[in-house]
């Protein structure tokens, strides 16, 4: 098992959501949510202080994009808002 596989299976429940629901709103960001014009879920990775890095198909979609997340927790539930900055037009694959 890789050393990331590991640390995965560490995480608490809270985390784990964190992550996943950061995950799906930035995917949203590029109008493709997954598996939409070949975004799968490693081309967008949530770093331990939840900067965002785009892989991939992911990446071509983001462009030169900026994201600015909003997380909130309350009574075991996580809320995430992305919103995405960009200067660039997004390439028709990458729109709904």
């Amino acid at each position: 098992m890789h050393a990331s596989e590991k640390a995965v299976h560490n995480l608490t429940p809270m985390l784990a959501s964190q992550i996943w629901a950061t995950k799906e709103a930035v995917a949203k960001t590029l109008g493709t949510g997954f598996w939409q014009a070949g975004v799968e879920w490693p081309d967008i990775r949530v770093h331990a202080d939840f900067n965002i890095s785009f892989h991939g198909a992911a990446a071509q979609c983001a462009g030169d994009s900026i994201i600015e997340l909003s997380i909130e927790q309350m009574k075991g539930y996580v809320v995430v808002t992305a919103l995405r900055f960009a200067s660039s037009t997004v390439s028709p694959e990458c729109s709904s």
